[in-house]
């Protein structure tokens, strides 16, 4: 069995390209996200899987984007170029297999509990695997 290791911290995070796919749904459709994302991005990839949280719709999907950070603009595939700009976050890391990643956000939201921060109220907002 693999530990698991959840850290938080607030910290300033340097500006990104970031290559994703934003959709209305659920976390297990991640997977079959970044496969897509991956196949389109290929040898543009610079960094670990990504993924962003935007909220929740009123119908119980959730609005998310599955993305990498890339060194140059992609486009086609339902994938898009953006710039996240430097900021100031609360992040969190998370060291351990990924076998569900709403397991994973899970996770996430119970440490920033405990550290009295309530993310369900402020994204978007961001978990790197």
């Amino acid at each position: 069995m693999t530990d698991i290791e959840v850290r938080a911290a607030e910290r300033r995070i340097p500006g990104a390209l970031l290559a994703g796919i934003r959709f209305l749904g659920r976390f297990e459709e991640l997977p079959e996200r970044f496969t897509r994302l991956r196949a389109v991005a290929q040898e543009a990839v610079i960094g670990p899987a990504t993924v962003l949280y935007r909220g929740r719709d009123p119908g119980g999907a959730f609005h998310l984007e599955a993305a990498y950070p890339v060194d140059d603009e992609i486009e086609g595939g339902g994938v898009r170029t953006h710039m996240i700009p430097a900021h100031h976050a609360y992040c969190v890391r998370r060291r351990g297999p990924v076998d569900s990643p709403g397991a994973v956000f899970r996770e996430v939201f119970d440490a920033s509990a405990r550290d009295g921060i309530d993310l369900t109220t402020d994204p978007p907002y961001a978990v790197v695997f």
